[in-house]
């Protein structure tokens, strides 16, 4: 995530609600990159690529 976001930083400047938000979001992030990185290394292992899903919106 950010490098400013120390755990002093958050306790002392945000909101319980603002940090729960800040880490879920990072962990969603994190989740879809390494989803992308999977399938590529499939992609480039098997040649085969799965047509474009699209996004869900929440």
């Amino acid at each position: 995530m950010f490098a400013w976001a120390t755990p002093e930083y958050m306790l002392d400047r945000m909101s319980l609600d603002q940090i729960f938000m800040y880490y879920d979001y990072g962990l969603e992030q994190k989740e879809i990159e390494s989803n992308i990185l999977v399938n590529r290394i499939a992609v480039g292992l098997f040649g085969v690529e799965d047509k474009q899903k699209t996004q869900k919106k929440d």
